[in-house]
């Protein structure tokens, strides 16, 4: 099984690429290395959307994988995840992908520019749509939804728009 890895910094892999073995270093941020039978490539694409979407397509257009995983430290709204808890995200929303007009902030779909239902959207989201879910692999592996933010921010009033 060919797995990809990704990250946007080594720091969130570090623990991790400790415990296998390194058999190829092409790149600073794309290694490969093994683990049993499995052959794990890790593509650190640095912090934020756009750098995780270039680097990803990049590799996307040049091999094909049975499994890609984002490793992250990310956030969470709900206080029942713990930090360094294993989630598989269903569905994803861009919470900050809009406009600020004279009544404030609209999404792209709120203002007109986007459809909610063009793909890859689905009433506005991303959506998992893989009928074998990942859960059904690692039983009793929590389903989320998931929120992209461009600018993430520790100020309460902020993240309540």
């Amino acid at each position: 099984m060919k797995i990809l890895c990704v990250s946007a910094t080594k720091i969130e892999v570090a623990p991790l690429i400790k415990k296998i073995k390194k058999l190829l270093n092409p790149l600073d941020h794309n290694c490969i290395y093994q683990f049993r039978d499995l052959e794990i490539q890790f593509l650190i694409t640095g912090i934020g959307s756009v750098n995780t979407t270039y680097f990803l397509t990049r590799e996307l257009t040049r091999q094909i994988f049975d499994l890609i995983i984002n490793i992250g430290i990310a956030g969470s709204f709900n206080k029942s995840i713990e930090i360094g808890s294993v989630v598989e995200v269903r569905e994803e929303t861009f919470a900050d992908l809009g406009v600020f007009d004279e009544k404030g902030f609209k999404t792209l779909f709120d203002s007109g520019f986007l459809e909610k239902n063009v793909f890859p959207f689905i009433d506005g989201k991303l959506i998992n749509q893989k009928n074998d879910s990942f859960t059904d692999l690692f039983p009793g592996l929590k389903k989320v939804s998931g929120v992209t933010v461009i600018s993430p921010s520790g100020n309460l009033e902020r993240v309540k728009i």
